[in-house]
């Protein structure tokens, strides 16, 4: 199955700052009616959680993002997409940002 990559410039981008979670403010926009795609960022995270509920505070200079989004599947297979996400994001960073490539 191929799949069209999607037009970027019709992707909602949404810069917040300073914000208690990029993933409580998706979880808000996306309750509020936030197209397939958008994607929130900030330069702060004051109350962000991590995996099992743990507090995740992140401080201003680096990337803290999520995405808003709708796949056309069930849940359980749904779930696998941030796992997913995580392998193209490690391996990007590998082959581009590795201390070899510097």
């Amino acid at each position: 199955m191929t799949q069209k990559l999607p037009n970027f410039e019709d992707i909602p981008v949404i810069a917040l700052g300073r914000t208690d979670s990029t993933n409580a403010e998706g979880h808000r926009r996306a309750e509020a009616g936030a197209a397939h795609g958008t994607l929130l960022w900030a330069t702060e995270q004051t109350a962000g959680r991590g995996r099992r509920g743990r507090e995740w505070i992140s401080k201003p200079g680096n990337l803290y993002a999520s995405l808003v989004l709708r796949p056309d599947c069930e849940a359980k297979r749904a779930t696998q997409i941030a796992f997913v996400a995580a392998l193209a994001v490690s391996g990007f960073h590998a082959e581009y940002f590795s201390e070899a490539k510097r």
